[in-house]
């Protein structure tokens, strides 16, 4: 292999990719196989080490950052929370008069600076960019045909207006 670290990058890239796409329960055999691959590529100093070393990097990286970043927020739904939110831009008119759906940039909870994206299908009509602060039911996203594309646009919770 005459470009190792470009090797490295790819299959860095491409486990982060598999890992982002396939469900919880596939990266535990994943990952086993890839340190059995990186025990074999050590052990036998083959010229596959970056390819093993690349993937099983780019698993790790991507478990500890869901550890870190999405787990604590995702651990929120079940709660009821007073939330100062900001209203994105893709805010539209809900079925009620005087209510808007969209989603929504929470800036703090219960009195706690914190930074994370909820969508919500009613809240009191707001300009796009305005801040206020509501109390909301925080719920996980339900499993339809839109929750892949919240997912990956930052949106981790529902949260569903309760007054304030």
């Amino acid at each position: 292999m005459k470009r190792k670290l470009a090797t490295l990058g790819l299959c860095f890239a491409g486990a982060e990719l598999f890992a982002a796409n396939m469900p919880p329960l596939v990266l535990v055999p994943a990952a086993a196989l890839l340190l059995l691959l990186l025990f074999l590529s050590i052990a036998r100093r083959s010229r596959y080490l970056p390819l093993a070393v690349g993937a099983a990097a780019g698993l790790c990286w991507f478990c500890v950052f869901s550890f870190m970043a999405f787990r604590p927020v995702r651990a929120l739904a079940g709660q009821t929370a007073n939330c100062t939110v900001t209203v994105e831009t893709d805010a539209a008119t809900a079925f009620q008069n005087g209510q808007l759906r969209g989603t929504l940039t929470v800036t703090s909870l219960n009195g706690k600076a914190c930074y994370f994206k909820m969508r919500s299908n009613d809240f009191p009509a707001q300009e796009p960019g305005e801040t206020f602060t509501a109390d909301f039911a925080l719920t996980d996203l339900p499993n339809d045909a839109y929750r892949a594309s919240r997912l990956s646009r930052g949106i981790l919770l529902q949260g569903e207006y309760t007054g304030g």
